[in-house]
């Protein structure tokens, strides 16, 4: 309630520059509510991961005819539908919800194996893509549900691990000329390596008065035309490799630490920042400090209250009984590691629909511990009435 107070406060004194966005933010913040509201069925339901690998596997049809038209194309992420360039990354990040839903089932050998099959080609495909940070938030969110589950069944997910990294590799050695140049735009952004002028095709000019409406950042569509504000006091520029996302990031987190002071009480208004950065269009892609720059810094301090007190030590005690809160603790997790690294809070609606999640299961941990006192791990029954057999 304070989040939505402060964001309200914002618009009143910025104003909405940016409609579209501003309606996404609501639409966001609207999954909180509406799944505290839902029923509980005690583990993940089975419609979930049917169309969610029904996803994963049309993205993997798209990804591969759009990956082999472009094998050798100097932009290495291969653009789907001649256009987005993006997709690769948004389907995996529903393989990586389909694997924690899975990982957070009742596991054996034989299911172990067929999700380690099964997985393993579409991994390779947006392995192959370039796909690389949302690779390292699915093991890594794998490890904790292997950390969270019952001792039995955490040999079933290292297996699932084990198998992810392979196809990763796999995936990346496939298409090892393209890996290798990625490799070297980490060590040119990282100072390993002093970049040729070949790899600097796509400068970005310094900022002018009024500069165009530029292309959002991974393929995304550009972000709607706001009213010019002032360039950064003092910024510096520089020409920036388009196709290097690493320095592109660096180049955004050093606006937005300079920025910071100016955010003050209610922010620069939603979307401030894409015009008074030096990449024009471009969010900060990490959701906390973008809150922080253009809504004001009392939200960013409730936002991070949010996440820390949902996250705490009652959650993670709820899901090592309960296979429901497992996968909600692994998908909060999962969805804010995105967050820091891709979000845009007005699309964040994952982010806020496994916040209100966690919220729910947490008002109901008495319930969940009795159920698993009971029952063991799975889906919710009634407990018998004193004197029923």
């Amino acid at each position: 309630m304070l989040f939505c107070c402060c964001i309200a406060l914002s618009f009143a004194v910025n104003g909405v520059t940016a409609p579209k966005e501003a309606a996404l933010l609501g639409l966001s913040l609207a999954a909180y509510p509406a799944v505290r509201v839902s029923s509980r069925c005690g583990q993940v339901p089975q419609a979930f991961v049917v169309i969610t690998g029904a996803v994963v596997a049309i993205g993997a049809v798209v990804t591969l005819e759009a990956l082999l038209g472009q094998w050798n194309d100097h932009h290495g992420k291969p653009l789907v539908f001649d256009e987005y360039d993006a997709a690769p990354a948004q389907f995996t990040i529903s393989l990586g919800f389909l694997l924690l839903a899975l990982a957070c089932s009742e596991l054996n050998w034989r299911r172990t194996a067929w999700i380690s099959m099964l997985s393993a080609v579409p991994v390779a495909i947006f392995a192959a893509s370039i796909v690389r940070y949302s690779f390292v938030v699915i093991v890594v969110t794998l490890l904790a549900a292997m950390m969270a589950t019952k001792p039995g069944q955490r040999k079933f997910i290292a297996v699932i691990v084990c198998a992810t990294i392979v196809s990763v590799a796999l995936g990346a050695v496939v298409r090892s000329s393209t890996t290798l140049r990625f490799v070297r735009h980490a060590e040119v952004a990282l100072g390993f390596e002093v970049a040729m002028p070949s790899e600097q095709e796509s400068p970005v000019p310094p900022p002018a008065s009024a500069p165009p409406a530029a292309p959002a950042a991974s393929g995304s569509v550009a972000t709607e035309a706001a009213p010019p504000a002032p360039a950064l006091p003092q910024a510096s520029c520089p020409s920036i490799d388009l196709d290097n996302s690493i320095i592109i990031r660096q180049q955004l987190y050093k606006d937005a630490f300079a920025l910071l002071p100016e955010a003050g009480l209610t922010g620069l208004g939603l979307d401030g920042f894409t015009q008074r950065s030096c990449l024009k269009g471009f969010q900060v892609h990490n959701s906390i400090l973008q809150v922080i720059i253009e809504i004001g810094w009392p939200a960013g301090v409730f936002l991070i209250l949010m996440l820390y007190h949902t996250m705490g030590a009652r959650m993670f005690s709820l899901a090592r009984i309960n296979r429901e809160a497992r996968f909600v603790l692994c998908g909060l997790v999962f969805t804010l590691m995105l967050s820091v690294a891709h979000g845009r809070i007005s699309r964040d609606m994952a982010l806020f629909l496994f916040l209100g999640y966690a919220a729910k299961l947490r008002s109901s941990a008495l319930d969940i511990e009795e159920q698993a006192w009971v029952f063991g791990d799975g889906q919710i029954r009634a407990i018998p009435g004193p004197g029923v057999a």
